[in-house]
């Protein structure tokens, strides 16, 4: 199509470079009035479109990813929610695009011919369809060193008024968009700095235009007039106007300003996460750690330590704290992995971990709530037990164990009564003629009906699965559940149950993304594959996946980035519906995560989700939410 610019938008709205109480919006700062809304005119659901002007990043590509996932942490983010208010809805991050050039100097002419020449060319996308242009933003960082206005300013925010001359018959003929953008200064950056830190250098600048853009794209949005001393004319102080001169806030490894929120009458930085160090066993972590619940409602978390032996910390009241590292007093466990949890008809745990050549261990609580047996072994069918395994109880109470043989067939053992004994290994078999069984964890849950239902990835790239055909009962013939429309890259799906007990399967997908597929009704019928959530520019989810269930049923998933920080996604209600992914500022902030671990997660006592994973430093990481199924993190006010 043809585009033609018009005219340049006749307001700008910028934020300083000096940090200090004077500067070109210093009557903002001492203002707690609040802002109004002088229009209707904010963008609903933003669509945010990174560009990177200059030769600096052209062909830097950690410096772009750096850049990208600041975008993609920041506006997946708590610290965007309290936007609601200015009914600014969750933003949409649209890839970036590097532009190459140099320049001196950028005006507000230049960048609208630069977008109109931009899109001409098809450099950039024009807004999709035309009508949603007022929720565009073209979010320019400028040739390294170009000043971008008088001194003193960093950046602005503003709108050009661009003609749509031609287009497809799905467009209006000689239509007009008043498209927002800003404009960003980019210190040249110095020799040797870090792609993180070069972000950090200009990240204060991004967020400020961009969260003001949000709420008051074209000076119809929410601001305040504000009259200087002297009798001067008035400022147009937006949000981040008035709380520009504040104290930085941490999203991640982010350092970005509060801005202003009518809702709580002050400046708001972020819901900042309550990570809580618990430490590590002195011979260190092998693997991810795992949760239990005693009978009691008391979380306890377990860990393998590198001597293979387990070790626990355990809630020492309901609402206590964990208490320090121990180990559970077993002769010589050897467990070469993460331990897995299963719970007896009386309540009492039992831990499950292979040992070398696959064989199969055991330790179990010896009372409800109390002490620990000495363990014991299970063995293994022939050719011991490849990968690991996963327990699950039948609706009469009785443990069942599965795993995946050497031979590539499932394998089951499993209580002769409820609290007792143990059978020998059984076969459940695999695919056959169709394909084998993939080493990695089979998933099992019970239906609604009682029966227990597993599943596996199979090596033609299928999700397989196979039910007792009644409750505590016998197994039928192996099913398939297809496959994504992109092939499967973690290895193994995680499964659940709504809370209608309708059973609902989870995988990441090779493009970053994650799929799932769930049953149409309790017990009975499976849907088709389905894109849940797709991969963020600068992040991909292509890892293992965490599940648990929140106080009222909804699911809550945890999965571990590209990069290596913690991110969840909840349902929006029980059963139906999902929520906007949330980054979760890594753990600690800006600490990178192992991406092959699944997140461990539970219920406490109150209700509230904690969540728990191994970190880079050996440690093992907490966090909860603030609230049975809120936020993640307390909000940070100035």
């Amino acid at each position: 199509m043809k585009v033609e610019l018009v005219s340049t938008a006749n307001r700008r709205s910028v934020s300083q470079c000096s940090r200090g109480a004077g500067g070109v919006n210093a009557v903002c700062h001492t203002y707690t009035g609040g802002v109004v809304a002088v229009g209707s005119d904010v963008m609903k659901q933003p669509k945010v479109v990174p560009i990177y002007w200059g030769n600096t990043i052209l062909g830097n590509n950690a410096l772009k990813l750096a850049f990208d996932q600041f975008f993609a942490e920041l506006l997946n983010s708590h610290y965007v929610d309290r936007l609601a208010q200015y009914n600014v809805g969750q933003p949409l991050i649209l890839p970036s695009h590097v532009i190459g050039g140099t320049s001196t100097n950028v005006t507000s002419s230049d960048v609208a011919n630069q977008l109109t020449a931009w899109f001409k060319n098809g450099t950039i996308p024009m807004p999709e369809p035309l009508s949603d242009a007022p929720n565009w933003y073209y979010v320019i960082l400028a040739p390294p060193g170009a000043t971008v206005g008088p001194a003193g300013e960093c950046g602005y925010h503003s709108s050009s008024v661009l003609t749509i001359n031609g287009g497809n018959i799905l467009q209006i003929l000689n239509s007009t968009i008043d498209q927002a953008w800003g404009l960003v200064y980019f210190p040249p950056p110095a020799a040797g700095a870090t792609p993180a830190s070069v972000v950090n250098s200009v990240c204060y600048c991004l967020v400020h235009e961009m969260l003001e853009a949000f709420t008051n794209p074209r000076g119809q949005g929410w601001s305040v007039n504000v009259a200087a001393s002297g009798g001067n004319a008035g400022q147009n102080c937006e949000i981040g106007d008035l709380c520009e001169s504040k104290t930085f806030h941490n999203v991640g490894q982010w350092n970005v300003e509060t801005y202003w929120s009518n809702q709580d009458q002050g400046c708001v930085g972020a819901f900042t996460p309550d990570w809580v160090s618990l430490g590590a066993p002195g011979t260190g972590v092998l693997g991810a750690p795992v949760v239990g619940h005693n009978l009691d409602g008391r979380l306890e978390v377990y860990v393998v330590s590198n001597d293979g032996n387990l070790w626990h910390r355990w809630q020492g009241g309901i609402f206590g704290s964990l208490e320090p590292w121990q180990t559970i007093p077993a002769t010589n466990p050897g467990i070469s992995g993460s331990a897995r949890v299963g719970y007896n008809q009386d309540g009492r745990i039992e831990l499950f971990g292979m040992q070398s050549g696959g064989v199969l261990w055991h330790v179990w609580q010896t009372a409800a709530n109390g002490g620990w047996s000495d363990g014991a072994v299970l063995g293994a069918p022939g050719g011991g037990i490849i990968g690991g395994v996963t327990v699950a109880s039948n609706q009469d109470g009785r443990l069942e164990v599965f795993g995946v043989g050497s031979d590539h067939q499932l394998y089951h053992i499993w209580q002769t009564s409820p609290n007792g004994g143990w059978s020998g290994w059984g076969s459940l078999g695999f695919p056959w003629p169709h394909t084998t069984l993939q080493i990695g964890d089979p998933r099992v849950v019970r239906n609604a009906d009682g029966r227990l239902e597993v599943f596996l990835l199979a090596a033609d790239q299928n999700i397989w699965h196979a039910w007792q055909t009644a409750p505590n009962g016998g197994w039928g013939a192996w099913a398939s559940l297809g496959t994504p429309p992109v092939e499967i890259a973690n290895g193994a799906p995680f499964v659940g149950n709504n809370a209608d007990g309708r059973i609902e399967v989870f995988v990441t997908g090779s493009d970053g993304g994650i799929y799932h597929i769930w049953q149409t009704a309790p017990s009975n019928g499976w849907s088709s594959w389905a894109l849940l959530l797709g991969p963020l520019p600068g992040v991909q989810f292509n890892g293992l996946g965490g599940i648990a269930n929140n106080q009222d049923g909804r699911f809550q998933l945890f999965f571990i980035g590209s990069d290596g920080a913690l991110w969840t996604m909840p349902q929006s209600s029980p059963s139906n519906g999902w929520s906007p992914v949330r980054f979760l500022d890594g753990a600690p902030p800006a600490q990178a995560l192992d991406g092959d671990q699944i997140p461990g997660a539970g219920l406490n006592f109150n209700g509230d989700m904690s969540a728990f994973v191994l970190g880079q430093d050996g440690n093992v990481w907490q966090i909860t939410q603030i609230s049975p199924g809120g936020t993640w993190g307390g909000l940070v006010k100035d």
